[in-house]
């Protein structure tokens, strides 16, 4: 699948898993500070740990890539959905990485931000 690819799924899904469940917006939360964490959270977790720190202590890849999507999803307060549906999209980011580097992750991760704020409630 090609990033763009990837983009539509993440968009997609994040627009009708907000719709569906009826998600509300917070007041203060805007999509560009939505966009913002995704460049600062695909550094950390798609960059920093699964391309660069797990390989380093000599993790395989397909490892990395479920060990930095666990580590993502635990960052991401909440019950047992919010922790598969992170897990999820952490899985997906990183594959989006894997056909167009750092600029996939980030695209499928804002994509997917895009759609759960454009699919909320305001």
């Amino acid at each position: 699948m090609s990033t763009l690819g990837y983009a539509a799924v993440a968009f997609a899904y994040g627009y009708a898993k907000a719709w569906l469940l009826e998600a509300r917006r917070a007041s203060d939360e805007s999509l560009l500070t939505q966009l913002a964490w995704v460049l600062r959270e695909e550094l950390e977790f798609r960059y920093a740990v699964e391309r660069k720190l797990l390989p380093l202590v000599g993790v395989s890849a397909e490892t990395a890539r479920l060990a930095a999507s666990a580590a993502f999803a635990a960052v991401h307060d909440g019950n047992a959905f919010r922790f598969a549906d992170a897990f999820a999209g952490g899985w997906l980011y990183s594959k989006a990485y894997d056909e167009g580097g750092l600029v996939g992750a980030v695209a499928a991760h804002g994509f997917h931000n895009a759609g759960v704020h454009l699919g909320a409630r305001a």
